[in-house]
């Protein structure tokens, strides 16, 4: 037996414990992300049973509710089409910046994508009421109600629609363009090429802006404006029932999960044909002066959706001492989100990695994987963390619920799923010839992960990494439920100290989140960015 027929088993024998790997993620995908819901439906399938057959009614809205429910929907699709608005206007002029400077420019305007749309409500609040009382407007000094909550919103997702949008446009084929405008004007080819073939990612920006809108109860709680998500929380409150919460979660659930499908197909295409793989820049288009003064208009707002929360609450924070006063009132809470977003980072990364290589195909498989990695986006926060704690207070499971480790299995379940969709753009970019050349003369696995796709992969680990801790370092509606007594994070300061009006210490409190958001997102784009200028020399290098 020569030397290469002994290689083959142990070869097979690294693949097993490869598989075996890869299985495991899979499973504490589904446990952790799907176990929570899961625990809803048995807890209420068995309360149901048990003569409370009347509970079933709860997940019929009428009288108050389905008033409720009709305001809370209307907010959500108000907030979905001015944000899809704006930002498709938007994406119209970051779509042109290619080169120089602007070209990272473009991608630096998404910075405040993770920030918790609380701090945007302290920020435009506060600025409203300076700028009414500059004016001497005592009748419109305060931002609440469905309008104020509808304005906070939208700007609090615009960067979520932009970024779809873009995204949209970036994979518009030019030579597609190129040819129209030979026969019409750049506008007409704008509006009926352009839009259309960018249309299914705007659609998907729109839908998470309605989705995460209707699952939020921390803005319009703070308009004083009461939703179907709030409502949720404050049924489990009441009677400590998580049957009852889940039944009353049942419409929103169902509209949300709906909406989610709405976004399998473009989701695939988008990983399947990420934008920066184009190397040729967008065409220069000669606009209609109407629509040109509408893209300066959504550009301003855009500046102004960044502006005003730095602004603002760097001026509510009054002095340097201010800010190191909060930050040393706060520093047990920071201390422990930064534990809870670390753990959950450490869970998340490895399980989207799982997950992001089953969405890796075009069978019934990847669309299967595609549907479980999409659909928990749609569950609403409070009914995440309800789920984890109904899972994890019982005896005969391991003692997670009122430790430290109950909060980032909350936060787990809500964005493991972002990891997994960042995993799935970064995998789709590996050249799979030099992983199974590293197969055929290597035989052991452990170092063809360390020497060839580990590199390869750590640009989107990364990024993943970096994201989920920006989104887990301000989560508020799941965490707030299942946080241990006696305990609190920054976010849960944060959100409390709200209620009783802004202040210094609030404001100093904001900062450093928005500082935490900015530089995590930050580093995410440019560990992206640099990486693909690498690439993109190599790739210039080889065919040269």
């Amino acid at each position: 037996m020569n030397a290469a027929d002994r290689d083959i088993p142990m070869r097979s024998r690294h693949l097993g414990w490869s598989s075996a790997l890869h299985c495991a993620g899979l499973v504490l995908f589904l446990v952790i992300v799907y176990g929570p819901v899961g625990a809803l439906v048995v807890e209420s399938c068995r309360a149901v049973t048990r003569s409370n057959f009347d509970w079933l009614l709860l997940a019929l809205p009428s009288g108050r509710r389905a008033v409720l429910l009709i305001r809370s929907v209307g907010l959500a699709s108000g907030v979905a089409l001015s944000s899809t608005a704006i930002g498709l206007l938007v994406a119209c002029t970051l779509w042109q910046w290619r080169a120089g400077a602007r070209a990272y420019v473009r991608w630096g305007l998404l910075l405040l994508a993770p920030l918790p749309p609380y701090i945007h409500a302290l920020a435009w609040t506060s600025t409203w009421t300076a700028f009414t009382t500059l004016l001497h407007f005592q009748s419109l000094s305060s931002m609440t109600g469905w309008l104020g909550a509808w304005w906070i919103l939208t700007m609090t997702w615009l960067p979520v629609s932009t970024g779809f949008a873009l995204v949209g446009l970036e994979s518009v084929d030019v030579a597609l363009i190129e040819a129209g405008r030979v026969a019409r004007a750049d506008s007409h080819v704008f509006l009926k090429v352009a839009v259309p073939l960018a249309l299914p990612y705007i659609i998907v920006g729109g839908v998470f802006g309605f989705v995460l809108t209707l699952t939020d109860y921390s803005v319009p709680s703070l308009c004083s404006v009461n939703v179907t998500a709030l409502d949720v929380f404050a049924e489990y409150s009441a009677s400590n029932e998580p049957a009852r919460a889940f039944l009353r979660a049942l419409p929103i659930l169902t509209i949300t999960a709906l909406a989610a499908v709405l976004c399998q197909a473009p989701l695939q295409r988008a990983a399947q044909s990420p934008p920066w793989r184009r190397r040729e820049p967008s065409p220069s288009l000669a606009m209609p002066r109407w629509l040109t003064q509408l893209r300066r208009a959504a550009l301003a707002l855009m500046v102004m959706q960044i502006a005003v929360p730095l602004l603002s609450l760097l001026v509510a924070t009054g002095s340097w001492k201010s800010l190191t006063l909060s930050i040393a009132a706060a520093r047990s809470d920071i201390a422990d989100s930064a534990w809870q977003a670390i753990v959950t980072v450490a869970l998340c990364v490895p399980i989207g990695l799982a997950v992001a290589q089953e969405l890796d195909g075009h069978g019934h498989r990847a669309r299967l994987w595609l549907f479980l990695a999409t659909a928990p986006l749609a569950i609403p926060a409070p009914l995440a963390g309800i789920g984890v704690i109904t899972m994890w207070n019982r005896p005969a499971w391991i003692d997670l619920y009122g430790s430290s480790l109950a909060p980032a299995m909350a936060t787990s379940a809500r964005f493991a799923p972002f990891a997994a969709l960042i995993m799935l753009a970064q995998w789709r970019r590996l050249d799979h010839l030099l992983i199974d050349a590293a197969r055929v003369h290597q035989t052991s696995a452990l170092r063809t992960w360390l020497q060839v796709r580990l590199p390869m992969l750590a640009p989107g680990l990364a990024a993943a990494a970096c994201v989920v801790f920006a989104l887990s370092i301000g989560e508020l509606g799941a965490t707030l439920l299942v946080t241990p007594a006696g305990a609190s994070t920054l976010t849960m300061r944060i959100y409390n100290y709200l209620h009783y009006g802004a202040s210094g210490t609030v404001a100093g409190l904001c900062l450093v989140m928005t500082a935490v958001a900015i530089g995590a997102v930050g580093l995410a784009l440019a560990i992206l960015g640099g990486w693909n200028i690498i690439g993109l020399s190599t790739d210039r290098g080889g065919r040269s």
